[in-house]
């Protein structure tokens, strides 16, 4: 689907789209993760609250999606994490 506004975070072997908005312009739930030696894309769970303008990090194999903004919330003060190893 394509997208823009999302924000992206490299762990080793991996790269992982988080949020943004879709081109219908809606702020997105989703997550991605992109393994560029099968070159195959995987759905990861959704998050609770749409985002774009996201910050993410990686820390102790978690990822962490903070902040952003979305047209029915404003500008979000949350962060939300995917634990890698779960």
């Amino acid at each position: 689907m394509p997208l823009s506004l999302a924000c992206c975070v490299n762990v080793p072997g991996f790269i992982y789209v988080i949020g943004g908005i879709s081109d219908e312009g809606t702020e997105l739930r989703s997550a991605e993760v992109y393994d560029p030696i099968s070159r195959r894309w995987s759905a990861l769970p959704v998050m609770v609250t749409r985002r774009a303008y996201v910050g993410v990090a990686s820390l102790n194999n978690c990822i962490y999606a903070v902040g952003g903004w979305n047209e029915a919330l404003g500008s979000l003060d949350t962060v939300e994490k995917y634990c890698l190893e779960e």
